[in-house]
């Protein structure tokens, strides 16, 4: 699925390893949301850093997503001291689909789409009907709100 989606507007939430991941990442879930971003500045950042960044949201919960350095700074600025890396603006103004993966039980996985964005349900749901099923199955459904 990564192979397709990635670097896009994809977060894939697995349960984490506690053993390498603080529970602090989690937000005391136990889960953890993965992306790659597709942006040149982002994957510069990764790629020299040369380990995981664990970042927050560029916006506040429940706030506009932001498409401009200058959103991101306005909607943080009081609150806390802000450093940004201003790549330009967007050309891609929504969300990351979020899509959580459990293992249910052997070779049983759940997906679910916590929250819509820029990978659609429809090409989910052909991207999984392509992959290999090793005796395995999995169930997409998306979260009612």
């Amino acid at each position: 699925m990564t192979s397709k989606f990635w670097p896009g507007p994809l977060t894939i939430v697995v349960k984490a390893n506690l053993g390498k991941i603080p529970l602090l990442i989690t937000a005391q879930t136990g889960f953890v949301g993965l992306r790659m971003p597709n942006h040149p500045i982002a994957l510069e950042l990764l790629k020299t850093s040369g380990v995981p960044i664990a970042a927050p949201s560029a916006n506040k919960f429940g706030h506009v997503s932001p498409t401009k350095a200058e959103h991101v700074y306005n909607d943080f600025y009081i609150d806390s001291e802000v450093t940004i890396l201003d790549g330009g603006q967007c050309n891609f103004g929504i969300e990351s689909t979020v899509l959580k993966i459990v293992e249910t039980s052997d070779k049983v996985f759940d997906l679910c789409i916590l929250r819509k964005g820029g990978v659609s349900e429809k090409a989910l749901l052909e991207t999984i009907s392509d992959l290999p099923k090793d005796g395995g199955s999995v169930n997409l459904t998306a979260k009612k709100h």
